[in-house]
C-alpha cells in the first residue's frame, strides 16, 4: 500500500510539474503583445492572431509573399477584413493599428498570379488586383 502511495504521488507531481512553465496569456483586441497588436481572439483570451505594429513596406503581390519571415505571414483577405474592422478605420475610425488609407495585399492568390487586395479607405476587397502593382503590406501570427 505504501509503494502504491508512493508511485501516486510521483505521478502527481510529474504530471503537475510540466505546468508550472506555461505562460498563460488573457489578451483583448488592440492588446500590444511580442511586437504586434492583437485583432482576432478566442473566447477566453489565450490565443488569436496579431498585426505587426508597422507596414512591412510598399511592393508587388510577389515581394509581399517572399517578405514573410519566422511565424509573421501575409494576411488572407478574410483576416484583412478582421483587421479592418477590430483595429483599423473600420474600428469606429479609431485605427489603433495606424493603418494607411491605402490598399494592403493578401495572401489569397486569386487565378493568373494575381492577389486579392483590401482598400483600407474604404473597407472594400479588390478580386485579382494586378500583382505587379504596389500595395501595402502588413504581417500577421498567432500567438
Amino acid at each position: 500500500m505504501k509503494k502504491l502511495i508512493l508511485l501516486s504521488a510521483l505521478l502527481i507531481f510529474a504530471c503537475s510539474s510540466g505546468d508550472s512553465t506555461m505562460e498563460t496569456v488573457n489578451l483583448e483586441i488592440g492588446d500590444f503583445y511580442e511586437d504586434g497588436i492583437v485583432f482576432e481572439v478566442n473566447a477566453n483570451g489565450t490565443s488569436g492572431m496579431l498585426a505587426k505594429t508597422g507596414d512591412t513596406g510598399l511592393m508587388s503581390w510577389y515581394e509581399a509573399m517572399d517578405s514573410e519571415s519566422n511565424d509573421w505571414v501575409v494576411p488572407t483577405i478574410y483576416q484583412l477584413g478582421t483587421m479592418y474592422d477590430a483595429i483599423g478605420q473600420g474600428a469606429d475610425n479609431i485605427n489603433i493599428g495606424n493603418f494607411e488609407m491605402s490598399k494592403y495585399w493578401s495572401s489569397t492568390e486569386h487565378s493568373g498570379g494575381t492577389g486579392y487586395a483590401f482598400n483600407f479607405a474604404n473597407g472594400e476587397s479588390h478580386i485579382g488586383y494586378n500583382g505587379i502593382l504596389n500595395c501595402r503590406v502588413r504581417l500577421v501570427k498567432p500567438f
